[in-house]
C-alpha cells in the first residue's frame, strides 16, 4: 500500500505535542476504509499513544477487526472512546475475549455508548455471575483494597440475591477505601449488606445508596446490633438513601439511635422517602429525631403519616440541628387534622428559633389548604428555600403568596410547578416580586 504523507506528518509534527497521546480517527475520515484499517493495526504496536477516540463516524467491518487485534495485542492504550460509530452487535463479547488474550493491556476507560447491542451482550455483562467474577476479583487483589474508591453496582435487580453476591460482602467487610458505594436497586439483602459495612466501611465512606432493596423479614433482628453499629462508627458520612426499602421500624430505631451517639459526623442527609413507615415509624421518629445530631437534611414523604404528621412536625422542631425536610406525599385531603398540621408547620416556620432553612411539601395536592403555609410566609419566616410543587393551589394561592412575598425578604428559592396557575395568578406573582 502506497505511504500516506499526511498521516506521518499528522504523527510527527501534530500529535507530537499532544501531551494526552490521543489518537484521533476522525482526523483521517475522508480516507478510504483500508487505509483507517492500517492506521488502527499500526496501533497494536505502537507505545507512544495511550488513548484512541472516535465518535459518530460509521467504523467499517475491517476496522473493527483492527480495534480487536488492537485490544489484544497494545500494551499502551490506556482510554477506548468510540462513542455513535456503528459497532456490530457482538463488538464488546470480541472486545472482552481479545482483552483475556492480553495480560499486559493496561486499559482503564471504556465508552461504547451510542451503540445498539445485543441482548446477550447485556446479560453476558449483567448477570449475578459476572457480578460474582467482579467480586472475586476485588476480594483476590490486595491492590483494589488500597485503591477503588467508587463502586456503582446500581440498577441491575436480581444481581446480588444469589449466593454469587457473598464475595463482594466479603470485599466490603473487610479493610477496603471505598467512600463511594451505590447498590439501589440490585436486590441485595440489607440486614447483610449492614453486617458488612458496619465491619469494613466505616472509616471512608461517604456516600451509600441502597434504595429499592428490601430487609429479609426473618433477619431484622439480627440487623439491628449492625445497623447501629455502622451509623455509630462512622466516621465521614455525608449522604444516605434507603429509599424504598420499606424500611422496618426496629432498623428505623437502631438507624436514630446509631447516630444519637456518632460523635464524628455532621451534615448527614438522609432519604427515607417511600418507606412505608406510617403510624409505627412515625412514632419512632418522634422518640429519636432530637437526638440524631449528626442529621442536617432529612426526606420522608410519601410515607403514609397522615394523622401522625401533627405530632412528628413537633418533634422535628426540637432537632436543632436539622435545616432541610421533605415531607410531602403525608397528607389525607379529608383527615380532620389536615388544617391543624398545616398550622403547626406554619408555627415552626415562624419561630425564630427554628433551624429550618429549607422545607418541601411536594405532590401533597392541598389545594386551598395550601394557603394557611403560604400565609405564614408572610409574617417574619425563617425559610430560605420552599418547595410546595404539585399542590393545586390555583389562581387563589397565588394571590396569597404573591402577598406574603411582598414583605418576605428571607426567601432565595420558591418551586411552584404543577399548581393550576393562570396568566392573572402570575401576574400577581410578578407585580409582588417587583416590589
Amino acid at each position: 500500500m502506497p505511504l500516506r504523507e499526511e498521516v506521518q506528518w499528522n504523527v510527527d509534527d501534530v500529535y507530537n505535542m499532544d501531551e494526552h497521546r490521543r489518537f484521533n480517527l476522525l482526523d483521517f475520515k475522508h480516507l478510504e476504509d483500508r487505509d483507517l484499517a492500517l492506521a488502527v493495526a499500526a496501533l497494536s504496536f505502537n507505545q507512544w499513544f495511550m488513548k484512541f477516540f472516535c465518535k459518530e463516524h460509521k467504523l467499517a467491518t475491517d476496522v473493527q477487526e483492527q480495534l480487536i487485534l488492537l485490544l489484544s495485542r497494545s500494551v499502551s492504550l490506556q482510554e477506548l472512546f468510540l462513542e455513535s460509530c456503528g459497532l456490530k452487535p457482538d463488538f464488546p463479547i470480541k472486545m472482552a475475549a481479545a482483552l483475556q488474550e492480553n495480560p499486559s493491556s493496561i486499559l482503564q476507560s471504556i465508552d461504547l455508548s451510542g451503540n445498539v447491542l445485543e441482548d446477550r451482550v447485556r446479560q453476558a455483562f449483567l448477570t449475578p455471575a459476572c457480578l460474582s467474577c467482579v467480586s472475586q476479583m476485588l476480594l483476590s487483589s490486595k491492590l483494589f483494597s488500597a485503591t477503588l474508591t467508587h463502586l456503582d453496582l446500581s440498577g441491575n435487580p436480581g444481581s446480588l440475591v444469589s449466593q454469587d453476591a457473598v464475595f463482594l460482602f466479603r470485599f466490603l467487610s473487610g479493610t477496603n477505601s471505598v467512600s463511594y458505594l451505590d447498590l439501589s436497586d440490585t436486590s441485595c439483602p440489607l440486614d447483610t449488606v449492614f453486617e458488612s459495612l458496619s465491619a469494613g466501611c466505616c472509616e471512608k465512606l461517604k456516600h451509600l445508596d441502597l434504595s429499592r432493596n428490601s430487609f429479609r423479614s426473618r433477619k431484622i433482628c439480627d440487623a439491628t446490633c449492625s445497623i447501629q453499629a455502622f451509623f455509630s462508627r462512622s466516621r465521614q458520612l455525608k449522604y444516605v438513601c434507603l429509599s424504598g426499602t420499606r424500611l422496618p421500624p426496629p432498623a428505623l430505631r437502631s438507624l436514630l439511635q446509631g447516630l444519637a451517639t456518632n460523635t464524628f459526623i455532621f451534615g448527614l442527609e438522609l432519604d427515607l422517602s417511600s418507606c412505608e413507615l406510617c403510624s409505627p415509624g412515625a412514632q419512632v421518629i418522634q422518640e429519636h429525631i432530637s437526638e440524631a445530631t449528626a442529621l442536617q437534611s432529612l426526606n420522608i414523604s410519601d410515607n403514609g403519616f397522615e394523622d401522625e404528621v401533627v405530632t412528628l412536625i413537633l418533634a422535628i422542631g426540637r432537632c436543632r440541628a436539622l435545616r432541610q425536610l421533605s415531607l410531602g406525599r403525608n397528607f389525607v385531603l379529608k383527615s380532620r387534622n389536615l388544617a391543624d398540621a398545616l398550622h403547626r408547620i406554619a408555627q415552626l416556620i415562624q419561630d425564630e428559633e427554628c433551624p429550618l432553612q429549607s422545607l418541601s411539601l411536594r405532590d401533597s395536592k392541598l389545594k386551598t389548604d395550601v394557603s394557611i403555609l403560604l400565609k405564614a410566609l408572610g409574617a417574619p419566616a425563617v425559610l430560605t428555600h420552599v418547595d410546595i410543587s404539585g399542590n393545586h393551589a390555583g389562581d387563589t394561592g397565588a394571590r396569597i403568596l404573591a402577598r406574603a412575598l411582598r414583605s418576605n425578604t428571607r426567601l432565595k428559592s420558591l418551586s411552584w410547578d404543577r399548581n393550576n396557575i393562570t396568566v392573572k395568578g402570575y401576574q400577581d406573582l410578578a407585580n409582588a416580586l417587583e416590589r
